[in-house]
């Protein structure tokens, strides 16, 4: 499954972006032990239990047989994109189609506008970490907080949907992984998805959640003839 397709699927609560992270554990139905996951009095915004395949820390340190030779050059200046390429050289390229290794500036530029400052560091600092990527960019994003955007499309989809209560917003937030976004995408979301009646919760929302983001990032690469 090429780049472009499994990031178009990001945006669906219990995936995480692509780039080295792993799914998040405890997704859907009563999970009271995981933080990440909804219990049984929290909303369960899950768009479905599948994740797009490959998608975590072991795979992305098993190169695809190209090794650094399939990985993409870059020539601008976005800290996101410069990681995308430092990870592949360190862990290998798994994932990135012919299209998108060959447009990778214009194609990089595009998708990484969808992604956060704190994101683009946290890929930074963990671009080498083959086998424990995820979970140093996990803790990367905890440590650094959510923007005041992030915290306030958590709290809107609450208020609609379940409670205002800070389980719920936290939840909610992590579920979506809203801290990866960047502030503008994240006002889409609240903006377009956040419901004013409990029809447009749950499944609905993570729905429009991802064809936002599909509208952000649609460009090079980006059809499924690409792959």
């Amino acid at each position: 499954m090429g780049f472009m397709k499994r990031l178009r699927l990001v945006a669906v609560v219990c995936l995480m972006p692509s780039f080295g992270l792993a799914v998040v554990e405890g997704c859907g139905g009563d999970n009271a032990a995981s933080d990440a996951g909804p219990d049984a009095t929290q909303p369960d915004v899950s768009a479905g239990d599948s994740a797009p395949p490959g998608n975590d820390a072991a795979s992305d340190a098993t190169p695809n047989g190209d090794g650094a030779a399939g990985c993409p050059t870059y020539s601008g200046t976005s800290e996101f994109c410069k990681a995308i390429v430092t990870h592949c050289g360190a862990c290998g390229n798994k994932n990135i189609t012919a299209c998108e290794r060959a447009n990778f500036t214009s194609f990089c530029d595009k998708v990484a506008t969808a992604f956060s400052a704190t994101f683009a560091s946290a890929e930074t600092t963990c671009a080498t970490d083959c086998n424990t990527q995820a979970a140093c960019i996990k803790g990367e994003l905890a440590e650094a907080g959510l923007s005041t955007a992030q915290q306030k499309a958590a709290t809107d989809y609450c208020t609609a949907c379940s409670d205002a209560g800070s389980a719920c917003v936290a939840q909610v937030a992590a579920q979506l992984s809203l801290a990866e976004y960047s502030d503008t995408l994240v006002n889409a979301f609240d903006t377009t998805c956040t419901p004013d009646a409990s029809a447009g919760c749950g499944n609905a929302y993570a729905i429009c959640v991802t064809k936002v983001y599909d509208q952000m990032t649609a460009g090079v690469c980006s059809d499924a003839s690409a792959d």
